[in-house]
């Protein structure tokens, strides 16, 4: 189980040939509140091992076209607040946990969902966000 958690975590810190630009963060123990990220996001990959993280997007700049985003821990919960009026899909996975995205909840164990906003596929400006954790619940509004 440990081992899993661990490949989950790091598996996305491997170097990889560009889709876009990577910009990597490992966090340890410990909660993560109150992230506040008010410049580019797009690449962007951030990983936390025992601990909750709450990010606030809604001062982030977004590029046009689509914006990657990732998050992963291997225990704890990971709540997103999304810009106002930001087009997003939303790629969540969970061992044990709960996922609520953009208002629709999955529960259970081994868990995944994908949601998008209506108007995705047609924006200028998008953010494409992928979330995982291995024990955990993940909320994104």
């Amino acid at each position: 189980m440990v081992i899993a958690g661990g490949y989950l975590i790091f598996r996305g810190y491997r170097k990889s040939a560009g889709r876009y630009r990577e910009t990597q963060k490992f966090m340890a123990i410990g909660d993560k509140e109150d992230i506040h990220i008010t410049d580019d996001i797009n690449g962007r990959r951030i990983g936390h091992f025992i601990g909750d993280i709450t990010m606030d997007l809604r001062e982030a700049r977004l590029e046009a076209g689509e914006n990657h985003l990732s998050l992963s821990s291997f225990i704890g919960d990971i709540k997103v607040t999304l810009p106002p009026g930001t087009a997003a899909r939303v790629g969540a996975r969970s061992l044990l946990g709960d996922i609520d995205i953009l208002g629709r909840r999955h529960d259970g164990i081994f868990n995944s969902a994908v949601e998008k906003s209506s108007d995705y596929d047609s924006a200028d400006r998008k953010l494409n966000l992928d979330v995982e954790v291995f024990i955990g619940d993940i909320r994104v509004n």
